[in-house]
């Protein structure tokens, strides 16, 4: 599950939401990911990434630039401008593996990027680390903002 503070599902429990448009690339992802103890809800394109976004709560989103309707890059703004998805962890799975689109995921709020072909034996690994990575950020942001409370409430003492 995923909250305000950051991912709370044990790394073996991952609710994941694969928006991709290839069927046979949602078919191997499924298999290999529950292989690993991963749930996979599939999106067919951004719109429908977005309606399942809206709808349930996921620890990841796996998602490939070039869909129908939506885009990744799209998709990937979309989630990044909604309060409650702001830090969904984002991995990139796409065959756009040009630096450009590179930069352009990454400035638009992907946490990592990943060229197709995927090896489905070190993924799960990977969304691991990144899920490890994304809960530590959460927790230096919450020590963060306890720190600036305690300043904020020692100035107004101090005055």
């Amino acid at each position: 599950m995923y909250s305000e503070q950051g991912p709370l599902a044990e790394p073996d429990s991952l609710q994941v939401l694969v928006a991709d448009d290839d069927p046979i690339f949602t078919a191997l992802a499924t298999s290999s990911l529950s292989r690993a103890g991963i749930e996979v809800h599939v999106a067919r394109d951004g719109v429908e990434a977005i309606e399942a976004l809206e709808q349930r709560v996921f620890d990841m989103a796996l998602v490939d630039l070039s869909m129908p309707r939506v885009d990744g890059f799209r998709l990937i703004a979309l989630i990044r401008s909604t309060p409650r998805l702001q830090k969904l962890p984002i991995i990139v799975l796409s065959s756009l593996n040009d630096a450009n689109a590179v930069e352009e995921a990454y400035a638009l709020g992907a946490d990592a990027f990943l060229s197709k072909p995927v090896n489905w034996t070190l993924l799960p690994a990977h969304m691991r680390h990144v899920l490890r990575c994304s809960r530590h950020l959460a927790g230096l942001h919450v020590e963060i903002s306890g720190l600036r409370r305690a300043a904020g409430q020692a100035s107004i003492i101090c005055q």
